[in-house]
């Protein structure tokens, strides 16, 4: 249980990263008065989300949950790297 659980943790976590990369306009981090994230990759991420935890519970195997999860944060890291490299 607290595996399942900690990776759910970490979904949300990429799923965040991956939200604000997505979003990210070049703008510098600076309070701004429209919202920071866009609608439709907040939306498809969240479905992604939504669909990786109830895949997890179905299959109900810890090792399967610990890779979702570690997945997760390496697509987050490597959307996040992807960014800062084209950008730079």
């Amino acid at each position: 249980m607290f595996w399942l659980v900690f990776s759910v943790l970490q979904l949300a976590g990429a799923g965040y990263v991956l939200a604000a990369v997505l979003s990210w306009r070049g703008a510098r981090f600076r309070p701004s008065r429209e919202h920071p994230f866009a609608v439709l990759p907040t939306a498809l991420i969240a479905l992604a989300w939504i669909a990786a935890v109830v895949a997890m519970v179905a299959v109900g195997d810890v090792e399967f949950s610990r890779w979702a999860g570690t997945g997760g944060l390496m697509l987050a890291t490597l959307g996040s790297l992807f960014v800062l490299l084209r950008v730079r």
